[in-house]
């Protein structure tokens, strides 16, 4: 229904990636997120990390 060019909508979606190592900014953790995040593009996105120790 999402896929239809005529429909519009507000969609929240919250995801938690939790890692037992340190992440390199460039590692491969972070390449694999971008690359799915760039298979469905949308119009606005907004990302906010959390780092905790």
């Amino acid at each position: 229904m999402l896929g239809s060019p005529d429909i519009k909508a507000d969609v929240s979606l919250r995801l938690i990636f939790e890692f037992s190592a340190t992440v390199q900014p460039d590692g491969t953790q972070i390449s694999n997120i971008k690359q799915a995040l760039n298979r469905n593009p949308v119009e606005r996105l907004s990302l906010t990390p959390k780092v905790t120790y």
